[in-house]
């Protein structure tokens, strides 16, 4: 197992000369605990270097945990993450929170992806995940998604788009199919702070070193734009009118009632952080589904 291999580039280059006596990337000190002196000592270094040019909470909550926190790699596991011993709660790396948190840590009040939630919170035998993935069996791709998902490609890979770039096509038009297959809205229906904040999101996730000036920008763009799903809300209003919809139309006899879809259950506050689905039995054994947004 390794410590993270530090990015080599501009700023981050000499943070990591300042912290290298505590941070070595050497097989010889990566099992070594490191002291608290060393860490305080690493932390205060970074601080000075980097207060002047970035946010004070950025510093300490992106650009300190990406350096003092360590991550270790392995082999892929053969067996699924299901198990307690192995959990998924809050399975985010320190520094990106502030990507998906107004608070720059985990809020669960706020709304909870499956994917960050372990096995024990998701209800008896994985009921959350077992209700998120009834959305993607194969006898519901071909009504509910393949013409979507033919179009959206048909569109990417056209002969206009030949010589250029793929990804800044698909980037550019990835709103349109993530918004039409999980609500059905689609083109100029889709919020422009959704857009902003998703094609900030993704240049985080693509340069991925805080210390770089772009990264920061986009970073702070995420964190700061303030998207209201409350109930009173016009968006918060419309998107659980559209769930609500979809359920609907889905509860019919070509496709049954088994639609209470991972599209409701929407993973970051790009589309609404509070968006969330919970179940029920009633005492005929059918499942009731109830959403929130």
């Amino acid at each position: 197992m390794k410590r993270r291999t530090f990015l080599t580039g501009g700023a981050t280059a000499a943070a990591r000369l300042s912290i290298q006596p505590a941070f070595s990337d050497s097989a010889s000190t990566a099992a070594q605990p490191l002291m608290a002196t060393a860490v305080e000592s690493s932390a205060a270094r970074l601080r000075t270097q980097f207060s002047k040019q970035f946010d004070p909470e950025y510093v300490e909550n992106a650009i300190l945990p990406f350096f003092l926190v360590s991550i270790y790699q392995g082999e892929r596991s053969m067996l699924p993450m299901i198990d307690l011993s192995l959990t998924k709660e809050n399975a985010l790396p320190t520094d990106m929170w502030g990507l998906i948190s107004k608070s720059w840590r985990p809020a669960p009040q706020d709304g909870v992806t499956v994917f960050l939630q372990g096995l024990d919170k998701r209800g008896p035998e994985n009921r959350r995940k077992r209700i998120y993935m009834t959305a993607v069996t194969p006898d519901l791709y071909r009504p509910m998604f393949s013409d979507k998902v033919t179009k959206f490609f048909d569109g990417l890979l056209a002969p206009g788009n030949a010589g250029k770039p793929l990804m800044r096509s698909y980037l550019e038009t990835f709103w349109h199919i993530y918004w039409d297959l999980h609500l059905g809205i689609k083109g100029d229906a889709i919020p422009a702070q959704v857009r902003q904040i998703g094609a900030s999101f993704n240049t985080v996730l693509a340069y991925r070193n805080p210390t770089l000036q772009i990264v920061y920008e986009n970073y702070m763009t995420v964190q700061k734009t303030s998207i209201s799903c409350g109930a009173g809300s016009t968006l918060g209003s419309r998107i659980s009118r559209q769930i609500k919809s979809r359920i609907r139309k889905r509860r019919s006899p070509g496709i049954g009632s088994k639609m209470a879809p991972a599209m409701t259950i929407l993973p970051t506050r790009m589309l609404c952080s509070s968006a969330s689905i919970t179940s029920s039995r009633s005492a005929n054994g059918a499942i009731r589904f109830t959403t929130s947004c």
